[in-house]
């Protein structure tokens, strides 16, 4: 076996030629490896010649078996000889049979060549968070909500913002009821704007056996595209109101809720706890401002198969994480104030830089020789066993793991190498 290979910035291209002899000698294992797979008359299981097999079932049944067998053996081994070559899908092949021999086109897309940009002394744009007095009240507020007890209104008792409406209601548009638009006794908290337009607002102001035709648009990038940027009816009947009655912000509040005795200590542990987090997230922006500076100075022709791999991943855990928390995309998506267009092409987006910070840390740690030992990877099992109260066996168990945990090693170390050598301003 014999090839010429030609390397642009994406792509690897290669021409492999095999000997008359060899593809005959791998058309002949194909036969001795499958060949009783085949049932010829007169012939027991296993003991038709090869030649009365061709001739029955025609004279290419063994060459699909040939040819993958050849071109695995020469794929691997123009990989093992070319280690700098990073395959990013698999090859396409043309074949072209010769008198003399058999040749093998092949191209495959590789991960892409590009010069390392600078990546010290570089200055980010950053921001820290500073807890207020305000902030604490609003987490306090918070939790007196979540503490609030729901106590059933009387038939004089008006609607305001925050209180619980039991409804039956069904939707109508161009007067035809549709489908998915009716419930009874749908429990709606007025003002979390969790139904479409100014719905919630036109029950403030209702009492307990009111009935009332609201009338709204359904938003232009709803998700129901039949639905979207349509006006809509809905024959509202109000069944009970719940009002919430909040507790008490004092001292006995305080004790409730912490370990605390006063409500000057539960708001100091407050403040001090939010300020802990805030602190974790500026760190994070932080890090990510000089990543995205640091990866804006390699210019890279990313291929769109890079990127498109890399969103599915991302896709496939933000769908896993939304459903064992009982949400779709569709609800997420609303929730963040977003349609589903502009949520997939912000994950786009984020598939991009995800593929391109790997590639421009690849070429860190190739130009500052970091390296992740065995010893490192082990002292994070053991951080981790430690961690979670599970036995270091079960982190090292699996190959994909242990390639999963040294990745993140080497992340952590090239982000604090930037960390370092780079400016938060």
């Amino acid at each position: 076996m014999q090839y010429t290979k030609k390397i642009t910035n994406d792509a690897l291209d290669a021409t492999i030629t095999f000997t008359k002899d060899e593809y005959e000698h791998a058309v002949d294992q194909a036969y001795k490896k499958s060949g009783d797979k085949y049932k010829v008359a007169g012939f027991r299981k296993g003991k038709a010649p090869r030649s009365i097999i061709e001739k029955q079932y025609g004279d290419q049944i063994f060459e699909e078996d040939a040819i993958t067998h050849l071109f695995t053996t020469a794929y691997k081994q123009i990989l093992r000889e070319n280690p700098e070559i990073e395959p990013i899908d698999h090859p396409t092949i043309d074949l072209k049979k010769n008198p003399e021999n058999v040749e093998i086109k092949m191209t495959v897309e590789i991960t892409p060549s590009f010069t390392l940009g600078k990546y010290k002394g570089l200055e980010a744009k950053g921001a820290t968070a500073k807890i207020t007095d305000k902030d604490v009240e609003n987490y306090i507020t918070q939790l007196q909500l979540s503490r609030a007890r729901q106590i059933e209104a009387d038939k004089d008792y008006i609607a305001k913002k925050g209180d619980i409406t039991v409804i039956d209601f069904e939707g109508f548009i161009d007067n035809v009821a549709f489908q998915g638009g009716k419930a009874e006794n749908y429990e709606l908290e007025l003002g979390t704007n969790s139904f479409i337009d100014t719905f919630e607002d036109q029950l403030i102001g209702t009492k307990i056996g009111d009935k009332k035709d609201i009338m709204v648009n359904f938003p232009k990038n709803y998700h129901a595209a039949e639905y979207a940027a349509k006006p809509a009816k809905f024959v509202v009947k109000i069944n009970k109101i719940l009002r919430k009655e909040l507790p008490k912000i004092d001292d006995a509040f305080a004790r409730e809720q912490s370990e605390f005795e006063t409500l000057d200590e539960f708001r100091a542990d407050i403040k001090k706890t939010l300020q802990a987090d805030a602190d974790k997230e500026s760190e994070r922006n932080n890090e990510n401002a000089i990543i995205r500076k640091v990866t804006e100075q390699s210019k890279i022709n990313i291929p769109q198969k890079m990127i498109e791999r890399q969103f599915e991943n991302i896709m496939r855990d933000m769908n896993y994480r939304l459903s064992m928390q009982g949400l779709s995309l569709e609800i997420y998506a609303n929730y963040m104030g977003m349609s589903i267009d502009d949520l997939l092409k912000k994950q786009r987006e984020n598939a991009e830089q995800s593929v391109k910070t790997r590639l421009v840390f690849d070429e860190i740690a190739k130009a500052e020789k970091i390296a992740i030992t065995e010893d490192d990877i082990k002292a994070e099992i053991t951080r981790l066993a430690e961690q979670t109260g599970k036995p270091e066996a079960e982190f090292s168990k699996s190959p994909d793991r242990i390639n999963y945990i040294e990745q993140d090693l080497m992340y952590t170390k090239i982000v604090e190498l930037l960390k370092k050598n780079n400016k938060i301003v």
